[in-house]
């Protein structure tokens, strides 16, 4: 169980697209390469990610969920930091 050291209003309900794919494929100009950086990410990081942040919920402090959870916003929003090159 998370350690709560204040209360946090916690939202559940979104109104927001949790992945904007076509925002991805825009920012990369290549469908087939975002497509293959997401199944990349699905495979390779997703998992271990997920994992991280069960057991912080499990057994870590609020701030090592929050630092987990950011970890994993991080490694799902790689594709996006690309730019291409002109």
């Amino acid at each position: 169980m998370l350690k709560k050291k204040r209360d946090h209003n916690i939202r559940t309900e979104f109104t927001e697209p949790t992945l904007d794919v076509e925002a991805g494929v825009a920012n990369l100009e290549d469908r087939d390469m975002y497509m293959s950086l997401l199944v990349r990410f699905v495979n390779d990081e997703l998992d271990s990610k997920v994992k991280e942040i069960r057991q912080t919920c499990i057994s870590g402090t609020l701030e090592e969920f929050h630092r987990a959870a950011h970890s994993l916003k991080g490694a799902a929003s790689y594709p996006l930091r690309f730019t291409p090159s002109n």
